[in-house]
């Protein structure tokens, strides 16, 4: 047996009945998810030998409500909408058993709404909640009759191309609940609980996230296909022309599944094969559903009845649906686009950083480049780590790489061709005389910044020099004038030169002790 496709899922929901004798034609097993069904060369036989056929599902519907029928098929995956993934869910069966009941429910109570209007308001739901999404939602609602498309929400009834098909933009639950009940009347029905055509309530999914960086825009499509009831040639119930339209809609069905599965398992790959099967140009509805059903989430509702007249029919929904679970095998679909807003911004920053680096590279080939290409904060932090480059010991000052990481090289080497200048205008501004006896130029093993520190060692002894000259000859000179004038005493005057001598002796030593 072929393994089932993760994504198809099949279930199978019971008609209710009230006689306990039918549930013999049909068995669940204790796990919900297998069914047992009896053959048909069985119940013929004079004498039954209760021969079954078994088949797997994802899970049998029985005697449960509409609410957990949707949370047990639908909600489950109804959020691969924001992830750019296709949704379709197809309703099949024979006619009268609960296909338009469980999908949409219109006729019935709040309690007992269908699929659609439950999906319409989670989907709604998700809108509100997710904040890192805005999302849009639109609607179109059609029907495929004697493969012929009719727009169920257009101005009038008439057949259409798919081309033209344009969704339209809900931003309420309620007027997507609107359009529902406005194109359910539409429909064309054979009899009151049969219906011609098939239809299908698409809800287009558009989502932008938030965050600026993310250029795509996510859009996805939730197909609900309620399909005709499929009747046998032994006992026909509709017209001919509603008959052969229902049956060739499960037929495009089963040719599309087995199309998927053989070119998946051909050597060449979905994604780049150009070829269509021949269902493609002729079934309207695979048309529109398109890569939606090869490349999507597919979700498949059997509905059977128990009873044993209509065994044949339950056995071609039970073995329809398991072979399009098995043969279904193509790949998802993300299916992105980029926002053309986002792309334009960024292509647009991308212009402004290239122009600047032009702008710059001019300047530089021009020596125009100074300063004030820079900020002021950056401009000092530079300063700052060049002069702990240029005045500290090699073990503490910043590294080379360091200094290369914080600007360009003719940025920094400006800056130290300037630190330098002023360096130099210092000194020679400062001690003019004094620099024709000290080399200013760093002796060999001797960095510029030794030599800076030797020049202005011998300078400041030169100032001590000239201060303690000045401080000898103005003080004898004072105390001679004051001993003339005053006619003082000569020992006040020999106390005086007594005082002052000891700063002559040490006049003289200076030069000794340099």
């Amino acid at each position: 047996h072929l393994k089932r496709n993760e994504n198809v899922k099949f279930f199978v929901r019971f008609f209710p009945t009230k006689h306990a004798s039918d549930t013999r034609h049909l068995i669940v097993d204790q796990d919900q998810k297998t069914l047992y069904a009896r053959a048909i060369q069985d119940v013929e036989r004079p004498t039954p030998k209760w021969t079954y056929w078994q088949f797997n599902t994802d899970g049998v519907l029985r005697d449960l409500s509409q609410e957990m029928v949707f949370n047990s098929t639908v909600n489950i995956d109804l959020e691969c909408l924001l992830k750019g993934v296709d949704f379709v869910v197809i309703g099949f069966g024979e006619p009268g058993t609960g296909k338009t009941y469980t999908l949409s429910g219109l006729n019935k109570t709040h309690e007992e709404r269908g699929i659609i209007p439950r999906a319409i308001e989670e989907i709604f739901l998700l809108k509100q909640w997710r904040a890192d999404f805005n999302i849009k939602i639109g609607i179109t609602y059609v029907e495929f009759t004697e493969n012929k498309c009719f727009n169920l929400l257009g101005p009038k009834l008439e057949v259409i191309s798919l081309d033209r098909i344009k969704p339209i933009v809900v931003d309420q639950m309620s007027d997507a609940l609107d359009l529902l009940f406005r194109g359910e009347p539409r429909r064309k029905f054979e009899c009151k609980d049969s219906n011609c055509g098939s239809s299908v309530y698409t809800i287009h999914v558009e989502c932008v996230s938030t965050n600026q960086e993310d250029e795509n825009i996510l859009f996805s499509k939730i197909h609900f296909v309620d399909t005709a009831g499929m009747e046998t040639i032994w006992k026909p119930k509709k017209s001919e022309k509603c008959s052969i339209s229902s049956n060739l809609h499960k037929f495009s069905v089963d040719c599309t599944s087995r199309w998927a599965y053989y070119l998946a398992k051909s050597i060449e790959k979905p994604s780049k094969n150009k070829k269509y099967p021949a269902v493609y140009g002729t079934s309207m509805l695979i048309k529109y559903l398109n890569r939606s059903f090869t490349h999507g989430i597919v979700m498949l509702l059997g509905f059977i009845k128990p009873k044993g007249d209509e065994l044949r029919l339950t056995l071609s929904t039970l073995r329809f649906g398991c072979k399009v679970a098995r043969l279904h095998c193509g790949l998802l679909e993300t299916h992105k686009r980029p926002s053309s807003s986002r792309v334009t911004a960024k292509l647009k920053d991308e212009i402004d950083g290239l122009r600047a680096q032009i702008e710059t590279s001019k300047l530089m080939r021009l020596g125009e480049y100074n300063h004030w290409n820079v900020c002021q904060g950056e401009a000092q932090h530079i300063e700052r780590l060049i002069k702990s480059y240029l005045r500290t010991s090699f073990s503490d000052r910043v590294t080379e790489t360091c200094l290369l990481s914080t600007a360009r090289p003719s940025l920094l080497l400006e800056e130290i061709k300037r630190q330098y200048q002023e360096e130099s205008f210092f000194i020679t501004s400062n001690f003019p005389l004094k620099m024709s006896g000290q080399s200013a130029i760093p002796s060999i093993g001797e960095t510029p910044v030794e030599a800076t520190s030797r020049i202005r060692k011998v300078a400041s002894k030169s100032r001590k020099r000239q201060s303690v000259g000045t401080l000898n000859d103005g003080a004898s000179g004072g105390l001679d004038d004051d001993t003339k004038s005053i006619g003082m005493k000569s020992t006040k005057s020999a106390a005086s030169k007594r005082r002052v001598r000891p700063v002559k002796e040490k006049a003289n030593l200076a030069p000794e002790n340099r």
